[in-house]
């Protein structure tokens, strides 16, 4: 018996229906913005390469670990970090850049940052505050971490949101 024109209708609107719905529960365009916390903490694997102006470097290398809120975050990663470095009187800046990846289970997130580390002779502790933007991949597709990382010594404070990609 053939079906009538009106069930191959609504076979096809709910076949049409589900696909919509993939993407949303695989975090796509529709997930929900979730706020995370937690730290991270790196080590130092590689020194980097002296850029032969001031105290300057590229490539440095790090191995990190993220203790986040969100499971999907928890992971073990690689930085690797350039900063451009100037002092003014007693203060000394660095400005930093690089990129992070981090791997677990469920995939992979690929970031880039950017940011500040700063110390003086009369405040010897470094000071960093860097901004992170990383891109979900495996089933992370679709989504972006954007966090804040700050500290002086490690672990550093995270803050920021898995939040579907534009």
């Amino acid at each position: 018996m053939r079906p009538s024109g009106r069930v191959t209708l609504i076979r096809l609107t709910m076949a049409m229906a589900v696909t919509a719905m993939l993407p949303t529960a695989c975090g796509g365009a529709d997930a929900e913005i979730v706020e995370v916390t937690g730290t991270s903490s790196c080590v130092d694997v590689k020194d980097g390469i002296d850029t032969g102006v001031g105290d300057g470097f590229r490539d440095a290398e790090y191995d990190c670990t993220m203790n986040l809120s969100d499971q999907r975050l928890d992971s073990e990663g690689e930085t690797i970090t350039s900063c451009d470095i100037t002092e003014d009187g007693e203060t000394t800046l660095a400005e930093c850049r690089g990129t992070t990846v981090l791997t677990n289970d469920g995939g992979t997130w690929e970031g880039t940052f950017s940011g500040t580390s700063t110390w003086s002779t009369t405040n010897p502790s470094h000071v960093h505050d860097l901004d992170f933007v990383f891109v979900g991949t495996g089933e992370y597709e679709g989504l972006q971490f954007v966090a804040t990382m700050e500290g002086t010594d490690y672990p550093w404070n995270v803050t920021g949101q898995i939040e579907p990609i534009d």
